[in-house]
């Protein structure tokens, strides 16, 4: 195992343990990520040289801290964006749908990997698409 790699996994142990009990709790021993409503979850046991990722579900997301709440930036279905405001990392929180592409034409497909920014006071979103 590389140097970095190895860094990188006892940095995500340090980040998990001081998230605390809870969020540990709330993680699942199959995928090893944020828990689902109706699914059991449990910590177990793992090797030292392995940790479960704290942080929520999904792909491509861009996740700011505002304040006392974090807000993630995902695709939604590759043909919209949505906001998620959470107060933890563990949890997505709640999902708003700010944009949904048109049918056809500039940007109304493969919606991926959009970045929520504050910039002078103003949130913007910057995305990938194809036509």
């Amino acid at each position: 195992m590389t140097a970095w790699i190895s860094r990188a996994g006892e940095l995500a142990r340090k980040t998990f343990d001081s998230l605390g009990r809870s969020a540990r709790d709330q993680t699942s021993p199959v995928t090893g990520s944020t828990s689902t409503v109706g699914r059991e979850t449990s910590n177990g046991d793992l090797p030292h040289d392995q940790f479960v990722n704290p942080v929520g579900e999904g792909a491509d997301p861009s996740v700011v801290r505002d304040g006392d709440r974090f807000l993630w930036c995902q695709a939604e279905g590759n043909v919209g964006i949505s906001i998620w405001v959470s107060d933890r990392l563990t949890s997505m929180g709640t999902k708003h749908v700010v944009w949904m592409a048109g049918a056809e034409g500039a940007c109304s497909k493969e919606v991926w990997a959009p970045e929520l920014h504050l910039i002078d006071g103003r949130w913007h979103i910057y995305f990938a698409a194809s036509i």
